[in-house]
C-alpha cells in the first residue's frame, strides 16, 4: 500500500509540473521631456536544456504624458479651440514594433476675438498648466504563430523605447500653440511556459500506470 501511494504521489507531482508557469520582467522610464530613446535589457528565457518550453510572450505597456499648453487665437471672431497634450511611445525589438501607447490630455477653450496681444491671456488666449494623461496597451506573441526565438537563450533581450511629443491643437484658422511635453513608461514582459517531461519522468508515469493496474486486479 505504501509503495502504491508513493508512485501515485510522484505521478501527481509530474502532472503538476507539466502545467503552465510564468516569469515576469519589468522596467520603467521616468517622466522626461520628449523626444527620448531608452534602451532596456531583460533576461532571455532559459529553456534549461529543453526541459522548459516557451509558449507565449506578453508585453504590457503603461504610458504617461504630462506638461503645459498655451493657446492664442488670432481670429477676428470667436473660436472653439481643441488642445491635445500628447505623446507617442513605441517599444521595439531589433527594429520590429512590439507595441504603442498614445497618452493624451484634452482641453477645450472658447476663445474670443483676438485682443491684439500674443500673451496667452485675455479672451483670446489661455494657459493650461499641469496637464496629464495615460494610456495602456497589451500584445501577445504565441509560439507556433509568432517568432519567439529572440526571447530564448542565455543572454538578454534588447528592447528600445522611443517617446515623441505629438501634441496638437485645432479650431481656429489663425492659431498659436505652445507645448511642453514630458512622457514616461512602465512595462512588463511575461513569459508563459510549461515543463517538458524527461524520459525518466515518462518511465515513472509508466510504472505508476502498471502499479495502478496491479492494485485494481488484487482488489478484485
Amino acid at each position: 500500500m505504501k509503495k502504491t501511494m508513493l508512485i501515485v504521489g510522484l505521478t501527481a507531482a509530474i502532472a503538476g509540473g507539466a502545467q503552465g508557469a510564468m516569469i515576469t520582467h519589468s522596467g520603467s522610464k521616468a517622466i522626461t521631456s520628449t523626444s527620448w530613446t531608452e534602451n532596456f535589457s531583460i533576461p532571455q528565457f532559459d529553456e534549461q536544456g529543453g526541459n522548459r518550453l516557451l509558449e507565449s510572450v506578453k508585453l504590457t505597456l503603461n504610458g504617461a504624458v504630462e506638461g503645459d499648453a498655451n493657446v492664442e487665437s488670432l481670429n477676428q471672431g470667436p473660436s472653439t479651440i481643441q488642445i491635445n497634450l500628447q505623446a507617442t511611445i513605441t517599444m521595439t525589438l531589433m527594429g520590429d514594433n512590439l507595441g504603442v501607447v498614445i497618452p493624451v490630455a484634452n482641453e477645450t477653450f472658447e476663445a474670443g476675438t483676438f485682443d491684439g496681444v500674443i500673451d496667452f491671456e485675455g479672451g483670446s488666449g489661455e494657459m493650461f498648466p499641469d496637464l496629464a494623461g495615460t494610456d495602456s496597451a497589451m500584445s501577445t506573441l504565441v509560439g507556433g504563430v509568432d517568432d519567439l526565438t529572440p526571447f530564448i537563450g542565455m543572454g538578454t533581450v534588447p528592447l528600445v523605447a522611443n517617446a515623441v511629443g505629438t501634441s496638437n491643437g485645432s479650431g481656429a484658422g489663425n492659431l498659436i500653440l505652445q507645448f511642453m511635453t514630458d512622457a514616461g513608461l512602465d512595462f512588463e514582459v511575461e513569459y508563459t511556459y510549461r515543463l517538458v517531461p524527461t524520459p525518466g519522468a515518462a518511465g515513472v508515469l509508466a510504472m505508476a500506470g502498471c502499479a495502478g493496474a496491479l492494485r485494481r486486479r488484487r482488489n478484485k
